[in-house]
């Protein structure tokens, strides 16, 4: 199932086994894994780190790891102060043993804080297929990423593992071949996925065909049994009646129709006389409507005059009120001037008299 890492020869399982095979062969490796006792110590840290180890539980914490005080010493001065306790060698695809999925589920409590930057670290340093590059894309947070080893540092870091918190060991490569299995199931699950959205898909268009073919069938059933009925209505007039019985039934038959296409034509012809009967009163009344609106309005217009003359002879009425007035007045004046010049007169005929008399 891992296309990306190399067993080691003798624990090269076979070419061409299945996938039972192979998960009942991982199965019992798993059992006989689970027997041994596991239980180590945790990593020592400050001055008991640089000590010798000389108990027996540091021992076998070092036996498990195939490595001696010598050997550790060594790999601590060779790499720099910084990238001690790398979580990911560089090579790491040399040698790798095949671990059953079921033993990792033991580790899977331990290593749950580590889970996503070895997810995010393996994204890029173990590429997958064509296929999972294309479903599976992550993006590599600076933070997360792993440190890599000198390639003279490769050979001593194979073995290297992991203290947990509850104190057991895990390997790097059981790490990775953790994160791989997980990988793949992943990708198996999208591709599963995928293809069930397909199946649904083609179920809805394997429906909706049944059911137009149903329908379909149905249909024709009903044609089918209109026609054989009819047939059967023809043949049974065939037998029943003959040549010329038929003969005079056709020519009623095309009276009646001849009649009723007259009776036909009858009644469309006084429907079109109503129709331009209606026509004409409609416009008749239409002619009158307008008339009417014409006479209304020539109605208003008289009356318009008519208030404005109205108007216009009170204004007259006023003004000859105001003349009568005026000439009354000037008449007055005029009789007053006439009576002063009489007076004038008399009264000069008067001074002439006296003037003559003296």
């Amino acid at each position: 199932m891992i296309t990306g890492f190399s067993k080691s020869p003798g624990q090269r399982g076979p070419q061409h086994e299945s996938y039972e095979e192979k998960y009942e062969r991982r199965c019992e490796k798993h059992e006989s894994l689970l027997r041994r006792n596991n239980r180590t110590t945790c990593r020592l840290t400050g001055k008991e780190a640089k000590e010798p180890a000389q108990n027996p539980r540091q021992k076998e914490f070092f036996r498990r790891r195939n490595l001696t005080i010598e050997e550790l010493g060594r790999t601590k001065m060779m790499l720099p102060p910084g990238k001690r306790g790398t979580l990911f060698p560089v090579n790491c695809s040399d040698n790798l043993e095949e671990i059953p999925p079921q033993t990792y589920l033991n580790y899977l409590p331990n290593i749950q804080p580590h889970t996503k930057s070895i997810q995010h670290n393996f994204s890029n340093i173990f590429p997958l297929s064509k296929s999972s590059q294309a479903i599976l894309v992550m993006d590599v947070p600076k933070n997360c990423k792993g440190t890599q080893t000198t390639k003279e540092l490769t050979s001593e870091k194979k073995n290297s593992c992991q203290q947990t918190d509850c104190g057991t060991a895990v390997l790097d490569k059981e790490i990775i071949q953790l994160s791989n299995y997980l990988n793949e199931a992943l990708h198996r699950e999208l591709v599963l996925k995928q293809k069930m959205v397909i199946l649904q898909e083609l179920l809805a268009m394997l429906l909706e065909a049944a059911e137009k073919s149903w329908k379909g069938q149905f249909n024709e059933d009903k044609l089918k049994c209109r026609l054989s009925m009819l047939e059967n209505q023809l043949q049974i007039c065939t037998q029943n009646y003959s040549k010329r019985g038929l003969k005079r039934i056709l020519l009623e038959m095309e009276d009646q129709k001849q009649n009723y296409e007259q009776k036909v034509k009858e009644s469309l012809q006084k429907l079109l006389e109503e129709k331009t009967q209606a026509q004409n009163q409609f416009q008749n009344a239409q002619w009158s409507d307008t008339q009417n609106s014409q006479l209304q309005q020539a109605l208003k217009d008289m009356e318009n005059e008519r208030a404005n003359l109205y108007s216009r002879i009170n204004n007259l009425e006023e003004e000859n009120i105001l003349i009568m007035e005026y000439l009354d007045e000037v008449e007055g004046k005029l009789q007053t001037e006439k009576n002063q010049k009489l007076i004038l007169e008399a009264t000069t005929e008067r001074l002439q008299t006296i003037s003559l008399c003296h």
